[in-house]
């Protein structure tokens, strides 16, 4: 590796993005299996279910994206700010 490469940029350790992931990951799950419950079954329920659960993963989603986009600003700016 030489110095002329650019740095990878390595997720921050942040507890609230930490928190977000162990969130959404199991509702992200557990909505694509009330999808194809719903859809093996014949479910409505099950559809219901998915349908509110892929909002509340969406939801927490965006919420993360937005979050690991202030800390990169923040960690980007701590590195120019220090010599």
């Amino acid at each position: 590796m030489s110095d002329d490469e650019p740095k990878r940029q390595v997720i921050p350790p942040d507890p609230m993005l930490r928190a977000l992931m162990k969130i959404g990951l199991p509702i992200g799950a557990v909505s694509l299996v009330c999808l194809w419950l719903g859809y093996f079954l014949n479910s409505r329920a099950m559809l219901y279910a998915f349908f509110v659960t892929a909002l509340v993963a969406f939801g927490i989603g965006l919420i993360y994206n937005g979050r690991l986009v202030l800390v990169m600003i923040r960690r980007k700016r701590e590195e120019q700010e220090s010599p």
